[in-house]
């Protein structure tokens, strides 16, 4: 058992082989954890990524319509990059 302080947060436990991360907008997990996907997949663990958006809002200058897809290829292509296949 690990014995933690007050207000500490417990370490990762490393009894896992899949996880699933869970963000609202494309891009939070780029910005939040890639780094720490690509070692969990680089260790041989399954992640899955769920958004809750595809990201048809997301550029001001290109329609929803247009935006949505193009925004749903940039997230599998940056999730690819850190061994992450579903999406």
């Amino acid at each position: 058992m690990i014995e933690s302080r007050p207000g500490q947060l417990q370490p990762m436990p490393t009894d896992w082989q899949r996880a699933l991360a869970v963000v609202a907008h494309l891009d939070d997990l780029e910005y939040g954890c890639a780094a720490a996907v690509a070692a969990w997949t680089d260790a041989g663990r399954e992640v899955s990524y769920l958004l809750a958006t595809r990201g048809e809002a997301g550029i001001d200058t290109i329609a929803p319509t247009e935006c949505g897809p193009l925004r749903e290829r940039e997230q599998r292509a940056s999730a690819a990059v850190v061994g992450v296949s579903a999406v």
